[in-house]
């Protein structure tokens, strides 16, 4: 039986290197969907897909940036500021428009009781470690294969493809990423487990 899938690609509009990189594989129909930051100037060149709002605030884009680590050490200390942080949320929100006229929510899946933030913490250092290192040695098709075989019909998958970008800490992982979705193998694996592409607006 046939299932279909949303594949989204994350950080449009990061860099030039990252937005072309998207851009080439929307216009090959190698991606169903993007997650933009609505504050960058590469806005301008998105055609019209789907599209939802990356609300970022470790990238210098505006006013509420800060480095991740102050994020983490203010929300452990419930010391957040909460009427920057809305005010920074509804501004994005109403500079962009959203397909089908409402913002996109991702909701992560549930990887710890939600009261016990170590055992969180634990869990997604584990489920994080070495995917940079396993992406950056071609292990990316050997992975999406996995998602692909245990994907639902009408699964969201997140991923990362980029070009070279020299402040980009990740950018091996987002080259590989870019030239496996840009291949002949990835339809092919598509193909053999039996999934097809679909726009993200069809599952809402």
């Amino acid at each position: 039986m046939s299932r279909a899938f949303t594949l989204c690609a994350d950080d449009f509009a990061q860099s030039a290197a990252i937005g072309e990189a998207i851009l080439d594989l929307l216009a090959a129909r190698r991606l169903s969907a993007t997650s933009v930051f609505s504050q960058a100037p590469q806005l301008a060149a998105l055609p019209d897909v789907d599209a939802g709002l990356h609300f970022k605030l470790t990238h210098p884009l505006g006013d509420i940036t800060r480095p991740l680590p102050y994020w983490l050490v203010a929300s452990r200390l419930r010391r957040l500021p909460v009427k920057q942080l809305s005010d920074a949320l509804f501004a994005t929100l109403a500079e962009y428009r959203f397909p089908a006229g409402r913002p996109y929510l991702r909701a992560p899946d549930r990887l710890g009781h939600p009261g016990d933030s170590r055992a969180k913490a634990a869990i997604l250092r584990a489920a994080c470690s070495g995917f940079s290192r396993r992406v950056t040695d071609a292990g990316y098709p050997a992975l999406m294969t996995q998602w692909l075989a245990a994907a639902p019909d009408g699964a969201l998958l997140m991923c990362h493809p980029g070009g070279d970008d020299a402040d980009d800490e990740i950018a091996g992982a987002r080259r590989n990423e870019y030239r496996y979705l840009a291949s002949a193998r990835f339809a092919e694996d598509c193909e053999r487990a039996g999934v097809t592409l679909r726009p993200f607006r069809s599952a809402i």
